[in-house]
């Protein structure tokens, strides 16, 4: 998944407020990577499931890098 897939995502999940959406990536079924859109916070919330792991970023940039970041570690 390269940035402008990541960046459109993410633009998708702020188009829609009213509803709260998760995307979740699986690159790897053991270490699934989850990106919610928080209508009430106005945030990106990121988690990693297996490890229990939730950040949250307030704007594209931010949230986008974060994926970035942590597509590149999961093998």
């Amino acid at each position: 998944m390269n940035n402008v897939q990541i960046k459109q995502v993410l633009e998708t999940l702020g188009t829609y407020q009213d509803t709260e959406i998760t995307y979740t990536i699986c690159t790897n079924p053991d270490q699934p990577l989850s990106i919610t859109y928080l209508r009430n916070n106005r945030c990106f919330q990121i988690a990693r499931d297996t490890q229990g792991i939730v950040e949250h970023f307030p704007d594209i940039e931010a949230a986008s890098s974060a994926i970035k970041s942590t597509l590149s570690q999961i093998v």
